[in-house]
């Protein structure tokens, strides 16, 4: 697979802020094979044209000092009213691959960089795999400024419009954060760089933060479903995604990357192959289905008391902190429980004393849990609380979400519910009577659903805080042959 770093379909629902690919049913690989890996800045070819910008430069910097801002629009959820009213026929129907910051020109009106489009522009680029671009260009106060999306075939849509320059471009952008502008005996509606004291401050520049067409400064941040498919052996693509709210009906992507085991965060994706003792992590925004560079391989092998204990055989991504456990025939118990950063920095840690033993390990907002190999549970306080034994058994599978802790006893049919913080007593819920004829063989709590995956391969979700059966409804479009899966985390923090 080449290394393309352009590949993003917007689609009819774009609600997502991970990188908007289609369904794996509708990809065709070969073209997405050849896709071109930069969108080449195009030169100005008239010199008159290039001497208008360049006055018109002159003109803004007269304007007040100018100063460097960093631009990062995202392409992610572009409302399906936008989609429709696009001035170039099925203009979405080709993957979006760039977006180019205008600048308006300087009389007479070279509206943002004249017939081309292009003059003056700054070529933005794809952070990662995700729906969002970024670039950097030095600005005044007052200065007025669009974005241009541009797709794989080359074609160029502005977001704003009543122009009679461009008598067929009708206004796109959300009018809630364009600014009126007399000019020529008319008014424009255009975006306009706020006063350099009202931006937020990152890494010591400014930041101008928006969405295509729209006023939000970025898409809203979802919580992300991520399973992965047998067989475990071999090299086969196996990681499939989709947002949560959208589990039960939509059809599921598939990611590049294999492994057996996945777990997912508030922004990271981690996956363990057991088979090969391969772990590494990506970002949420990177998940793609066109290439694995995203992935970046972690340290697999902690050491105690001098001794390596091999690889991770579970492990649970949290909100700060990846938990695992290794070797569990370590002791009748289990194995050591290790730690962590969820971000990818650091390196293997005991996750308590080192007294602790289990087989399977998760991670909530404020506690962490662990069962050991006679399946029983036990609870700690975050950071460094001490161990708890929980008296609710057998456990086959423990999971802690946002704010509850769910497990399922060995029976495959017994589905229990606590407060995450282990007050108040053990209720049980009730399981679909459709799964009568099957055992559940793993459940996952992610921000909206507790989802059951039964022992025929099916995969069952019921909108917390799911209290009896008959909230449970079937995903009926997930992949096939689920041999591990995880919701991700609540979203509490946004990132820079």
């Amino acid at each position: 697979i080449p290394h393309i770093r352009r590949v993003m379909a917007t689609t009819r629902e774009a609600t997502e802020s991970t990188a908007l690919l289609r369904a794996a049913n509708e990809v065709d690989v070969a073209r997405h094979r050849r896709r071109r890996a930069t969108i080449a800045s195009v030169a100005v070819g008239a010199v008159a044209v290039a001497s208008l910008v360049a006055r018109g430069r002159a003109s803004r910097e007269g304007a007040g000092a100018p100063f460097e801002v960093q631009f990062q629009v995202d392409v992610g959820c572009i409302e399906l009213d936008v989609v429709d009213r696009s001035p170039i026929e099925d203009f979405y129907g080709s993957d979006i691959t760039g977006v180019r910051l205008l600048r308006r020109g300087d009389d007479p009106i070279q509206e943002f960089g004249g017939v081309s489009r292009r003059a003056g522009g700054v070529e933005l680029t794809q952070s990662g795999w995700s729906t969002i671009y970024v670039g950097r260009a030095r600005v005044v106060e007052g200065e007025e400024i669009g974005f241009g999306l541009v797709n794989q075939r080359g074609e160029t849509i502005f977001e704003l419009g009543h122009n009679k320059r461009f008598p067929t471009t009708g206004e796109l952008a959300n009018a809630t954060c364009l600014a009126n502008i007399p000019r020529g005996g008319g008014v424009y509606r255009n975006r306009v760089i706020p006063k350099k004291s009202s931006m937020r401050l990152v890494d010591g520049v400014s930041r101008f933060e928006t969405t295509w067409a729209g006023c939000m400064e970025r898409c809203p941040l979802t919580v992300k479903l991520v399973a992965c498919t047998g067989p475990a052996t071999g090299d086969a693509d196996n990681i499939w995604g989709i947002e949560e709210s959208s589990a039960k009906k939509d059809v599921w992507r598939n990611y590049k990357g294999h492994f057996t085991s996945v777990s997912s965060g508030e922004f990271n994706t981690w996956g363990l192959n057991t088979v090969t003792g391969a772990l590494a992590w990506t970002r949420n925004a990177d998940l793609n289905q066109f290439s694995r560079d995203n992935w970046i391989t972690a340290t697999n092998n902690p050491v105690a008391n001098g001794v390596a204990q091999g690889t991770m055989v579970d492990f649970d991504a949290g909100y700060d902190a990846l938990i695992g456990v290794t070797n569990t025939g370590l002791s009748p118990a289990g194995g050591y429980m290790w730690s962590r950063p969820v971000d990818g920095s650091g390196d293997w840690g005991f996750a308590d004393d080192g007294n602790g033993r289990g087989v399977q390990v998760t991670i909530g907002r404020t506690h962490h849990f662990h069962m050991n190999k006679i399946n029983k549970i036990w609870s700690a306080e975050l950071p460094n609380g001490r161990w708890v034994y929980q008296n609710v058994e057998p456990i086959k599978q423990i999971e802690v979400g946002d704010s509850d802790t769910f497990v399922i006893y060995t029976d495959g049919k017994t589905l229990k519910r606590k407060a995450s913080d282990m007050t108040g007593d053990w209720s049980t819920i009730s399981i679909p009577s459709a799964l009568s004829t099957a055992t559940i063989s793993q459940i996952t709590v992610g921000a909206t659903a507790l989802w059951l995956l039964d022992g025929n391969g099916n995969l069952w979700g019921c909108d917390l805080p799911c209290r009896d059966s008959g909230g449970f409804v079937r995903a009926a479009n997930a992949p096939a042959n689920i041999i591990s899966i995880d919701a991700g985390k609540v979203i509490h923090n946004v990132p820079n």
